[in-house]
């Protein structure tokens, strides 16, 4: 693993991000069916539409869209109204990546603690998981949008400790 301490950061997703984006989700181990089928409009299969759809459907549903980032880098993105538990794919706490997606994801230019947190990201695009969501708001300034990812693979202490992410 890199040994490099930059953080994860968390902006608001701008269309200028579509194109980062639109690469994310098209290679995304996390984005396999279910999630292509509530993502895209009902019969569409253009993976590279998906942003457009998906930042559209968030404006309209009242949703901010966020990225997360790594020196400039989209590592993850999502939109951030809360969801409830239900939403979380039944296979999302015990993932474990192929070699070729390890590859795909650039795993070992990330340490440990930033790979928690964009797998965590990735696999929550309907994020947060109630306990999580809770837990978080205490990092959060007041009446900002459930930002902070539930904790999949995320310790205890990191919780605590916020996990180096920020708002931008």
């Amino acid at each position: 693993m890199a040994t490099t301490d930059s953080e994860v950061l968390i902006r608001r997703a701008t269309i200028n991000d579509a194109k980062g984006i639109n690469s994310l989700l098209a290679d995304s181990f996390s984005l396999s069916f279910p999630f292509y089928n509530y993502l895209l409009p009902k019969g569409q299969s253009n993976r590279e539409l998906v942003f457009e759809y998906w930042h559209k459907e968030a404006l309209v549903m009242n949703d901010i869209a966020y990225v997360a980032t790594i020196n400039g880098k989209i590592v993850g993105a999502s939109i951030g109204r809360y969801r409830p538990a239900s939403f979380v794919p039944s296979d999302a706490e015990n993932h474990e990546l192929s070699p070729e997606q390890k590859i795909l994801i650039g795993y070992d230019d990330y340490t440990h603690e930033q790979m928690e947190m964009i797998m965590t990201f990735l696999h929550n695009f309907d994020f947060c998981y109630a306990d999580w969501a809770r837990q978080a708001q205490q990092y959060l300034p007041s009446g900002t949008p459930y930002v902070y990812i539930r904790g999949m693979n995320v310790s205890e202490d990191h919780q605590k400790k916020g996990i180096g992410l920020r708002l931008l």
